[in-house]
């Protein structure tokens, strides 16, 4: 249970605190419990200009902290030991004995939201931190035990190290704070990792209304955390795939990332710096990173693999790595202990296709018995994980995952990889399976004409617009709506290259309406609106002279087509829009442009095919696409 702090008022101090008052709030308890540890201050400047660290014990602070500051004037960083150091003055884990609080540090460029989103995770915390501190580039936290563990035992140790790896999931912390040597940077001083621009590290909450207990912490430990695991290095030099993928452009690179084996959404991840989870919950930079990391070595690919990719900047997966290969080395080794640690727990289908692999029976009834029992998993009992369709016109075989609301063709390597991470399936069995599985649907399943991008449902008079994810935007005349991929029958496939996108549907109910009578094109092209002005009006088009079209005319044209491409359901040819101009006029943009808002940052234009079959295959597996540079003759 939470113990109340004896004489101190919950309270959050509005004034500056010192460096000193800062350490005797978060020491106090551990000296009150006869604690004899050191406190020890860690200068550090820049790359490499570390002093030799300086120990203190509580009564002396005052005589040391003078110094202190004038090295952090001079612009060292001054970091300080969470928990006390022995009488010996030995800094490294094994020699630390005594425990004094529980910590996190929060850095702000884990999440979109920066600084405000961090302090919100931490203040949203059901647990209220005893301190917390603006270190300049986030936050830190101190839950402060009630009685603190002086002369810790292996089972205090491991309880501790659980209680932080939950909370670094919990809260979005930094993984590299949680180790009982940790130091942090120390209150009452300035943060000068950027000499030109020095941050004030303050306190700027105390609340003393409870100490805490490690059982106060028992629903937010990591249980399957272990001591081998971190006694355990990682060889970063670990076998794998060795692909890399290629930082010449945004096309190459993305091109590159398509052709991974690992999930779509993770693919996402990569190229989009997407936070959201296949749940659609939001996770901080830290986690998603490691959620990329860990799904690139489930599929079996190296450190120079992954490495290509984090520090590739046409991919937005970059932008918390940002080159620091330390941190990026940190985070590999963290998976890959995580993995291993998860290896040595199979899932419940995962173990009944080990347990039959292992069983006595011959190879031949192995695969039935495998086959029988993913077909009935995935497609043919009540709780089955999804639906079977077929398009017998095209020749495909759709699955439809009920829990991810997604359809994917059964070809597809994002498929594969489904079957071979939920069952653990081995590539000599796959093809097999997969063939197996095809029969199913062909025998079984539902007929089919998925939608790519947008679909109308002439009888209800309804527009449904895919996210490019697992939900779908339907339109009725009166409302916006966000449902799920399936509603009301309507079923739009997965397509990994498409980046998801999110409406704010509150803004768009104060926009205005230009189709309350008719299109009034005379309204949208004079009242600025978003697509006039990022969009219609960036083309470059001739005067009057040249085409016998009004500038004007030209853009209500590229207008209209615009929207057509929202309602190829009820058109009976698909309409083609040609841009004719000289190098350099803006063609390819403008062009490509439309590609982008629609679909993100992915698209691209294309060569024209000289075989026709090509041609008529893209223009029916796209909803738009945009042919380059085609001449005449």
């Amino acid at each position: 249970m939470k113990a109340k702090a004896q004489n101190r008022k919950a309270r959050v101090k509005r004034r500056k605190i010192s460096s000193v008052e800062f350490l005797k709030l978060l020491y106090s308890n551990y000296f009150r419990f006869g604690g004899k540890g050191l406190l020890e201050f860690r200068p550090i400047k820049g790359k490499g200009g570390i002093l030799r660290s300086i120990f203190s014990s509580i009564e002396n602070i005052k005589e040391i902290l003078p110094r202190i500051h004038q090295l952090n004037r001079v612009g060292y960083n001054i970091y300080f030991s969470v928990n006390p150091r022995p009488l010996n003055k030995k800094k490294q884990q094994k020699y630390i004995t005594d425990i004094i609080c529980i910590w996190v540090d929060v850095d702000a460029k884990n999440f979109d939201g920066g600084k405000e989103e961090a302090f919100k995770h931490i203040r949203n915390f059901p647990l209220k931190p005893n301190i917390i501190v603006d270190s300049g580039n986030g936050y830190h936290a101190y839950w402060i035990l009630e009685k603190p563990i002086i002369g810790r035992t292996e089972e205090q140790t491991l309880e501790v190290k659980q209680i932080m790896n939950g909370l670094i999931t919990s809260i979005g912390a930094d993984r590299q704070r949680k180790n009982i040597d940790s130091i942090m940077r120390l209150a009452g001083t300035l943060n000068t990792k950027n000499p030109d621009s020095p941050k004030e590290c303050q306190v700027v909450s105390v609340n003393f209304t409870y100490y805490y207990t490690l059982e106060d912490f028992e629903q937010f430990k990591d249980v399957s955390f272990s001591h081998e695991e971190e006694d355990e290095d990682v060889d970063l030099s670990f076998e794998g795939i060795e692909c890399v993928v290629s930082n010449k452009n945004q096309y190459d690179a993305q091109r590159d990332v398509q052709k991974l084996k690992v999930s779509p959404h993770i693919k996402r991840k990569i190229i989009a710096g997407s936070l959201q989870t296949e749940n659609g919950k939001d996770k901080t930079r830290s986690g998603r990173d490691q959620g990329i990391i860990t799904g690139l070595i489930a599929a079996g690919y190296n450190y120079k693999a992954i490495k290509s990719i984090f520090l590739n900047k046409y991919l937005k997966c970059s932008d918390r790595i940002d080159g620091d290969i330390k941190n990026l080395e940190w985070d590999v080794k963290s998976a890959f202990k995580f993995l291993a640690r998860r290896r040595r727990i199979l899932s419940p289908s995962e173990k009944v296709i080990y347990d039959i692999e292992n069983s006595k029976m011959k190879p031949r009834e192995k695969i039935r018995a495998m086959r029988s029992y993913i077909i009935k998993d995935l497609l043919s009992s009540e709780q089955s994980v999804g639906i079977g369709y077929k398009s017998s016109s095209r020749k495909i075989y759709y699955f439809f995952n009920k829990e991810q609301k997604i359809l994917v063709d059964t070809e597809s390597e994002d498929f594969k990889h489904f079957l071979v991470n939920r069952y653990g399936l081995l590539d000599k069995d796959l093809k097999e399976i997969l063939r197996a599985f095809q029969a199913s649907i062909y025998k079984d399943g539902e007929e089919i004409e998925p939608h790519i991008f947008a679909y109308f449902k002439k009888d209800t008079y309804t527009l449904y617009i895919s996210n490019h994810d697992n939900q779908i935007y339907k339109l009725d005349g009166n409302r916006i709506a966000l449902v799920d991929n399936g509603t009301d029958g309507v079923i739009f496939e997965y397509r990994p290259s498409y980046i998801p996108f999110r409406i704010d549907l509150e803004k768009i109910r104060e926009m205005p309406n230009y189709f309350h009578s008719g299109f009034n094109w005379r309204e949208f092209a004079t009242s600025e609106s978003s697509l006039f002005r990022h969009f219609v009006s960036r083309a470059n088009f001739a005067r009057e002279e040249t085409y016998n079209l009004s500038v004007d005319e030209q853009m209500y044209i590229l207008t209209i087509y615009f929207y057509s491409l929202f309602f190829e359901s009820l058109l009976g040819e698909k309409p083609i829009l040609c841009f004719v101009g000289v190098k350099s006029s803006g063609k390819s943009f403008i062009a490509t442009l439309i590609g982008k808002i629609l679909f993100g940052n992915c698209f691209f234009p294309n060569h024209l095919s000289d075989s026709l079959r090509d041609f008529k295959v893209m223009l029916s597996e796209n909803s738009y696409v945009v042919f380059d540079n085609h001449v005449e003759g």
